[in-house]
């Protein structure tokens, strides 16, 4: 009889096999810059693919630790890429629109978490998996600390999305679409976060215990986590597809323009070009 643990793992297969192959045209359309969080699309897919891979082949040798190990560190990571990859995106609204509040030190101060947190969050899995208890603390400490900054990176790129919100008219037109996926996103991403905080601060509690077989488990892990990643991923797979490329250079032109015609015509100053209109899009 096949167990719930292995239906997940075909389940999120079939699912990102396509998503891998949905989001590499997105990386070919508009670039493979990881900043602009299209890339971190295409590792998300593929850390699922092969983890769950690894976690059907270990349901079928048990005594294969490796494969236990490697798939446990793989469903680790997935929160971080989805925030990761929303942090991205949110960036690219946020600086199209000539307005953003951040600087480019902020920017990368606030990628750099994300990338932290995935190094943390490998080392814990590796450390967790351990024979030795000393070892396995050492792993949890890790693996809370990373989805602290997992937080800390979701709740930046939040604050950068309601900025946005706030200053909508100055989102490019062709951004709008794009707006609406990672606004509609982002609650399924925190329910993602949350769930990953709380297999963090209760390790041993059995519904949040990645290597927990029981129905209950598998049920909380399938709709907390899972389901939440399945929904996010279509979300920003739809809004990369409706997005323009836009290439470098274009988007400050068009701002400067857009704000040349807001400004007071007795100034003698009437802007040639501006967004088109949302309902163009």
């Amino acid at each position: 009889m096949v167990s719930s643990s292995t239906i997940l793992n075909i389940v999120e297969v079939v699912y990102f096999g396509p998503a891998l192959l949905a989001s590499a045209f997105v990386c070919v359309k508009h670039g493979f810059s990881r900043e602009a969080g299209w890339l971190l699309l295409v590792i998300l897919s593929l850390v699922r693919i092969i983890g769950a891979s690894m976690g059907i082949a270990a349901t079928a040798d048990p005594t294969n630790t490796d494969l236990v190990v490697w798939s446990l560190i793989m469903a680790r990571v997935g929160s971080t890429l989805v925030v990761a990859a929303l942090t991205g995106i949110v960036n690219r609204i946020d600086s199209g629109s000539g307005r953003s509040p951040l600087s480019p030190r902020m920017r990368k101060l606030i990628q750099t978490a994300g990338i932290a947190a995935v190094v943390l969050g490998i080392i814990g899995g590796i450390k967790i998996a351990d024979s030795d208890p000393d070892t396995r603390s050492d792993g949890y400490t890790y693996t809370k600390a990373a989805t602290m900054l997992i937080l800390v990176q979701y709740l930046a790129s939040i604050a950068i999305l309601s900025f946005s919100a706030l200053n909508m008219r100055y989102v490019l037109a062709e951004d709008r679409t794009l707006f609406f996926c990672v606004s509609v996103a982002a609650p399924f991403v925190l329910v993602r976060v949350i769930y990953s905080i709380c297999a963090a601060f209760n390790p041993t509690a059995s519904i949040f215990n990645p290597r927990s077989d029981t129905v209950t488990a598998i049920a909380v892990r399938a709709v907390l986590g899972v389901a939440m990643e399945i929904i996010v991923v279509s979300l920003f797979i739809f809004g990369g597809i409706k997005a323009p490329k836009i290439l470098k250079g274009e988007r400050s032109e068009e701002n400067m323009l857009t704000d040349e015609s807001k400004l007071p015509q007795e100034h003698g100053v009437v802007g040639q070009r501006s967004h088109r209109p949302a309902n163009q899009y």
